[in-house]
């Protein structure tokens, strides 16, 4: 059983449809996931992880500078993990 839904939502995800919770740098439009400009910006925390800043630097230099996590939240390096890892941007590392 799990295996259906888990394929359901990755293609979800490939369609960049609303498949959960919105993901930082993405905001929904009538079911689909579109762009933030402000959040995307935040994806320089890709590049710096993959300079080798380690996650919970990455996190404390977002906290200190007062950016919002997507729902208004802190950031930890489990939060940036998950940011890092979600394949949504995958283009993003491949790029770093």
């Amino acid at each position: 059983v799990a295996w259906p839904v888990t394929a359901a939502l990755q293609h979800k995800k490939r369609q960049k449809e609303v498949y959960s919770r919105l993901p930082l740098g993405y905001d929904d439009e009538d079911g689909h996931l579109v762009p933030v400009d402000e959040e995307q910006e935040l994806f320089e925390i890709i590049d710096q992880h993959a300079q080798g800043l380690p996650l919970h630097q990455i996190a404390g230099g977002l906290n200190r500078f007062g950016v919002p996590g997507k729902r208004g939240g802190k950031f930890y390096a489990s939060t940036i993990r998950a940011i890092i890892q979600n394949s949504l941007h995958e283009e993003l590392r491949t790029a770093a």
